[in-house]
């Protein structure tokens, strides 16, 4: 059954979301060629059946893109409460029947926690490899590595024992520092479907348009209106230009 809290968060968060995913390809014409040269892997042309969804889900590059529109753009307030025991939030610690209201923010931009390649990739900035593990890359991956984890990796080097295969999506391992859906028993149940959505909806705008973008601008601002409540909406218009695309 669906009731009106349900219908408002599919068209703020699941709408909104989804445009962030068209902006961000868009406006990077090389990320916009790999993700094409990715849907031509599976010879995509439209969504016709459950098996054309279920091969958009197995492409890294355009999951690790849905991932990182969510991680940069989702604003959710997560409540925490204990009736037995402390409740403790990395370094805090909260008494029992304590009821806790904490962001999702500030976890998805713990530069502590998260993998920049040594700053080359700011939290705050949009990074569509950011979900990406390759198998020769120690520096790959959502997670920032340990030196002793840098270290291993080195010496798997010298025994040759590396895989050689493509790069992979990996969004688990995270723990509480990515929770654009919620946590614990108050997680979106719908986070399947909205990332189908998203996923289709990106896939079929990438084939079927091309899109420009009138802006100079290439670092879009979130609005705050709707902070703490999901998707963040673009601080201000974002003109473009649509056509369809050629075919040879």
């Amino acid at each position: 059954m669906t009731n009106g809290t349900d219908l408002c968060s599919a068209n703020i968060n699941v709408h909104t979301a989804a445009i962030w995913t068209i902006i961000e390809v868009f406006k990077d014409q090389n990320l916009l060629s790999r993700v094409r040269a990715e849907l031509r892997t599976i010879e995509f042309s439209a969504i016709t059946s459950s098996q054309d969804l279920e091969k958009l889900l197995s492409l890294s590059l355009l999951q690790s893109v849905y991932a990182e529109v969510l991680r940069l753009r989702v604003e959710v307030q997560s409540v925490f409460y204990s009736e037995r025991e402390d409740i403790k939030v990395n370094e805090w610690r909260f008494p029992k029947k304590s009821l806790l209201l904490v962001s999702a923010g500030p976890a998805h931009r713990d530069p502590n926690v998260w993998n920049t390649r040594d700053g080359e990739h700011p939290v705050d900035t949009f990074w569509a490899d950011r979900f990406l593990v390759y198998p020769n890359d120690p520096r790959s991956g959502p997670r920032r590595k340990t030196p002793a984890e840098l270290a291993r990796f080195q010496q798997d080097q010298t025994n040759n024992i590396t895989d050689r295969g493509e790069p992979r999506y990996v969004s688990g391992g995270m723990g509480n520092s990515y929770m654009p859906y919620g946590v614990g028993e108050r997680t979106c149940p719908g986070r399947f479907f909205a990332q189908r959505l998203m996923i289709a909806f990106c896939a079929q705008i990438v084939n079927d348009f091309d899109i420009e973008l009138l802006t100079t601008t290439k670092d879009f601002e979130s609005s705050s209106t709707f902070y703490g409540l999901g998707a963040q909406r673009p601080l201000g218009n974002v003109p473009f230009r649509v056509r369809r695309r050629a075919r040879c």
